[in-house]
């Protein structure tokens, strides 16, 4: 029987969810953006309902790409794609 972590395994360890990061967005999407989390294996993905507390946000509300950004940690997905999610609606203010 094999115990040995996988990588993406580690990566969860590493990231905690709950946890607020830091992170550079890096490209859009139409539901959403990716960011640098600084992770080697896994990155991060904001939906486009977790942008903003806003009602109503569309893509051209977007942080702008190279831009920091500020978020808390929400779920994983599959090994698959390695994604972290991420929120930034419990910012108080934008922070970028």
């Amino acid at each position: 029987m094999n115990t040995e972590l996988t990588e993406w395994e580690k990566a969860k360890c590493r990231i905690k969810i709950g946890s607020r990061i830091k992170g550079i967005v890096k490209s859009h999407k139409p539901f959403g953006i990716f960011v640098n989390i600084g992770d080697p294996i896994a990155v991060g993905l904001v939906q486009i309902a977790d942008i903003s507390n806003k009602t109503k946000i569309i893509s051209n509300l977007y942080p702008p790409i190279d831009t920091e950004i500020e978020a808390e940690v929400i779920a994983f997905t599959d090994e698959r794609r390695k994604q972290v999610w991420l929120t930034m609606k419990n910012n108080s203010e934008p922070t970028y």
